[in-house]
């Protein structure tokens, strides 16, 4: 009798688990990522594989706002070995899709994730080690 009380609580933890995975992602003790506070004691799950990630830079040379994020997209080129990094410049050969410059476009898995922050570094780099 023991042995099915014990049996039913398993099972009923592990529906738990998976209902839990299926409503609000993968659950963090059972995945590769890490789970790191930021600034504003918010939880994000930060990508410990970046080989499979491309950031793309969308920019023409007369626009200001490109101007500041320029240095940040050479660090960030930099620092963040394993991703690959294009960029291309939208007044010699515009690209399909891009209607504001400039843009950042994470992909990540066949899709593709748009950067609508602050020219800021930190917060760049954490939208692209951010998992999405």
């Amino acid at each position: 009798m023991d042995n099915v009380i014990l049996l039913i609580l398993v099972l009923l933890i592990l529906i738990l688990i998976l209902y839990y995975t299926e409503i609000s992602g993968p659950v963090p003790f059972l995945t590769e990522h890490l789970i790191v506070p930021n600034a504003l004691n918010s939880i994000y799950s930060i990508d410990t594989d970046l080989r499979n990630v491309v950031m793309g830079f969308h920019y023409t040379e007369d626009c200001p706002r490109c101007d500041l994020f320029r240095p940040l997209w050479t660090k960030l080129k930099e620092e963040l070995i394993n991703i690959t990094f294009i960029e291309n410049d939208e007044g010699k050969k515009q690209s399909y899709g891009i209607k504001n410059i400039p843009t950042i476009i994470k992909y990540k898995d066949g899709k593709g994730y748009i950067y609508d922050g602050p020219a800021d570094y930190s917060a760049l780099k954490t939208w692209i080690l951010k998992i999405t």
